[in-house]
């Protein structure tokens, strides 16, 4: 019953009550979670009730030896001409003859064992029971008798540190239990969290819980988290047994440990009638509060039980001092309950601790029923969340997709452009999860589709950004994608193109190089006479264009690692000639970020250049050795890299002269050393002012690797200079 700003209504939970532990450890804890309040309907298939560790030995399974195999037919002739020890296990699951006879309730095979002197306190199976405890388990009293008379112990525990009573109480066997207890078993003797009377009361069995308390069962008796027999009785609704417990002196108002929740709470989830009144008029306490400040009101309207609300509105006058479960009741879609709130006087525009609304809780669940009934009631339609994301029901109708609640929403008076914390509309949000019929409905209700967020993206960057291609698809059926190589207000390489290349959507850049060739193809049908000039230089103009874009696209999938949106790109041409517009290639962008896999592909399939330079006169071999990148400076190399290559001329004098041993000297990238040294780089080169590697070191910003990389370069015979490359490293540092 957590208030949680954004979850949608919570799915149907199956009962407690009826779930396979695999240990009663897990199940207490499960009951004293919030998925503890149990649904109406939680009693389905009760024979199944909690058949954990030590339950039904699978009988039909058994194939043992002769005298196990003479148990299983009942055959006694067979079972007197068997020889061997009586306690013997059976191969397969390791339980005695006698486990066997008594799950079974063979009482002449049990007698004929018992004769043959077999143990009837030895525990077998994988789980250690007597056969006490499979006796008891089946409800075979006679065996019991036979078994007790023989010596078993009445309050063995069996591996899970269960008694036979509990078993008989967890089966509703009273005539087991009622053997037992006459036969002197402690109804409180156990070696684990479960009494009988828990188990008992979980399984509703009344005439053993009736059977336990007048034998002195401690109605209060608490499990693991402060679970009672009450709590139990109220969790699987049973009236019958919660009175009696009740009459036995149960604690009604009870708080478990770990959520601060009643029986009263437990019964009102389940919106049980018969529970709650039979507890509220002994006793309980209306205005108990859980952890999270719920109180039984509040879980029964959670649910919708509108009898149940009613109630226990009339039972607690200050029930409006409470945490409101109007948020609970929209997110959950129960109208009626709704209703007999807001006609109560509840503000359909009441916010709880998340500044959560009921029109908010709706949206967030789809529920259009009870947003129509907030939005008639007068709910405030452009309520803003104060988080950190600023979204506006619109904006959450869009996250989800809801083409229904975003027109609602809109015909209501939703400002269909309004902004978040970064600037985005619900037409940015709808794109980036690819929800088509949101975009259409928005654009439908006059959205503006080129506006900007506060990054500078419009709905076809975000669309393309994601990989919503169906989004793209519509808004270009449609006539709305005019911005293909629109620029990035702040960055003209910023295109669609390159948001999906740069986010790795193969499809989407596909789709978008195809659009790019359909509108070149379009512009080339000139109109003949004196346009024919002007029609030229559009055409060019837009080539150009076209081909900046998807050489920025290579350049981002290069930097993003995609290999395949790489392949593609530089299959339709977008690789070439563009070093001198951008001053990058995608070997230098690989090289610099260690994109190995790529600069491979680049070089080995469209036979990259090496001695292609910047305009500061960087090759990729210099750009790899500065960025400190080992493997791709090996993978250079390997492909025919000059180790000892210059830079020749540069936009920046300082550089003139510089190596690659020169740069990873100055970066203090000891492992480049190591590489460029193997490959028998030059040691005593100097740059145009006369500076060698060391002096490079010197400068270095890294004050603890200076020491490792002088040391390195000494002991391979670098030689000092006077020359200083302080120059060299500032101006290397700006440019990248």
């Amino acid at each position: 019953m957590a208030q949680e700003p954004l979850a949608a209504a919570p799915a149907p939970r199956a009962p407690m009550m009826v779930a396979r532990a695999s240990s009663a450890r897990d199940f207490a804890a499960g009951l004293v979670s919030e998925a503890a309040f149990l649904p109406r309907d939680a009693l389905a298939d009760r024979g199944s009730v909690l058949e954990s560790a030590g339950t039904a030995l699978r009988l039909s399974e058994l194939h043992a030896d002769e005298l196990h195999a003479a148990v299983l037919r009942g055959d006694l002739r067979a079972l007197a001409d068997c020889s061997g020890d009586v306690d013997a296990l059976d191969a397969t699951h390791g339980v005695t003859a006698l486990l066997l006879a008594a799950g079974k309730g063979k009482l002449p095979v049990v007698e004929a064992l018992l004769a043959r002197g077999a143990n009837p306190s030895r525990q077998s199976g994988k789980h250690r029971m007597t056969p006490l405890h499979g006796a008891a388990k089946s409800g075979h009293a006679a065996v019991m008798t036979a078994l007790l008379d023989a010596g078993s112990n009445v309050d063995a525990l069996d591996g899970t540190g269960c008694t036979a009573l509990y078993w008989a109480a967890r089966k509703g066997h009273v005539a087991a239990a009622e053997l037992l207890l006459a036969r002197g078993a402690d109804p409180e003797a156990t070696g684990s969290d479960w009494r009988p009377l828990h188990i008992a009361c979980a399984n509703d069995s009344v005439e053993v819980v009736a059977l336990l308390l007048a034998r002195g069962a401690q109605v209060n008796a608490a499990m693991e988290f402060g679970i009672t027999p009450l709590d139990f009785a109220a969790s699987q609704g049973s009236p019958d047994v919660a009175r009696l417990l009740l009459d036995a002196g149960a604690d009604v108002n009870n708080r478990d440990e770990k959520t601060a929740t009643t029986p009263l709470h437990r019964a009102a989830i389940r919106g049980d009638w018969d529970l709650v009144t039979l507890l509220v008029g002994r006793g309980a306490r209306v205005d108990a509060e859980t952890f999270d400040r719920a109180t039984p009101l509040f879980a029964a309207a959670e649910y919708g039980h509108l009898e149940v609300v009613q109630y226990l509105m009339d039972a607690d006058p200050d029930w409006r001092q409470h945490s409101s479960p109007v948020h609970a009741v929209a997110s959950n879609g129960h109208l009626d309950v709704l209703d007999h709130l807001v006609s109560a006087g509840v503000d359909v525009d009441l916010t709880n601790a998340f500044d959560v609304t009921p029109l908010c809780a709706a949206v967030l669940s789809g529920k259009l029923p009870i947003m129509g009934y907030l939005l008639a009631n007068g709910a405030d339609v452009g309520h803003t969340m104060k988080d950190d994301r600023a979204f506006t029901y619109l904006h959450f109708a869009a996250e989800n997709g809801d083409e229904e609640a975003v027109r609602l929403l809109a015909e209501s008076g939703a400002d269909v452009d309004a902004r978040d914390e970064f600037g985005y509309t619900p037409l940015h949000i709808a794109a980036v999860h690819g929800a088509v019929t949101v975009v259409e409905a928005l654009l439908e209700s006059g959205a503006d589709l080129y506006a900007e967020g506060l990054d500078g993206l419009t709905v076809t960057d975000v669309a393309a950004a994601s990989g919503q291609l169906r989004v793209l698809q519509y808004l270009q059926e449609h006539g709305f994608v005019h911005d293909l190589e629109r620029p990035h207000p702040s960055d003209p390489k910023v295109t669609p193109l390159s948001l999906a290349a740069a986010d790795g959507h193969p499809a989407v850049v596909r789709y978008l190089v195809e659009l790019q060739d359909q509108q070149l193809r379009l512009s080339n049908v000139g109109g003949g006479g004196s346009d024919d000039q002007a029609t030229a230089e559009a055409v060019h103009a837009l080539e150009l264009r076209q081909r900046e874009a998807r050489y920025d696209a290579l350049i981002s999938a290069v930097e993003s690692d995609h290999l395949d949106v790489v392949a593609f790109l530089c299959e339709v041409g977008a690789h070439d000639g563009m070093l001198e517009a951008r001053d990058t290639t995608p070997l230098h962008t690989a090289a610099g970020l260690g994109r190995t896999l790529v600069a491979e592909f680049l070089l080995q399939e469209q036979h990259a250049s090496l001695a292609a330079r910047t305009t500061a006169g960087l090759t990729a071999l210099h750009v790899a050795a500065t960025t400190g990148q080992a493997g791709m400076l090996k993978l250079l190399l390997a492909f025919g890299a000059a180790v000892n290559e210059r830079v020749e001329r540069s936009s920046e004098a300082d550089l003139v002269g510089m190596t690659p041993l020169h740069f990873a000297a100055l970066f203090g990238h000891l492992d480049v050393l190591r590489v460029l040294v193997r490959h028998g780089a030059d040691l005593d080169a100097l740059t145009e002012q006369g500076a060698g590697a060391l002096e490079c070191a010197k400068e270095g910003d890294n004050a603890q690797v200076i020491p490792h990389i002088i040391d390195f370069l000494l002991a391979h015979g670098a030689i000092e200079k006077d020359a200083t490359a302080a120059n060299v490293r500032t101006c290397c540092f700006g440019w990248f």
